[in-house]
């Protein structure tokens, strides 16, 4: 399974990326700046804006900071990721 995660640059981005990685799945890496974006994955400069970086992708992982963005989930879904993996407290805010 393809797998977007969003702030793979982080500590716990990139531990899900070669978390993903190691189990046998392909993972798109996600980052506003393109710095430090783990080895072996898709590496992308993006963010949920940009429909490119949600296509075709059927899940996504997210802890980075998506202030303004309480729909972030929905909008996942309708753009056609299957599953969403969040840090939900952030977008009750």
């Amino acid at each position: 399974m393809r797998i977007l995660v969003l702030g793979a640059t982080g500590n716990v981005g990139r531990a899900i990326v070669e978390a993903a990685l190691a189990g046998g799945d392909e993972a798109r890496a996600v980052s506003r700046s393109g710095k430090r974006l783990p080895p072996g994955a898709e590496a992308r400069v993006g963010d949920l804006d940009d429909a490119a970086t949600l296509a075709g992708v059927p899940a996504m992982f997210t802890l980075a900071g998506c202030a303004g963005l309480t729909e972030t989930p929905a909008d996942a879904r309708r753009r056609g990721v299957e599953r969403v993996s969040a840090n939900l407290e952030q977008f009750a805010r």
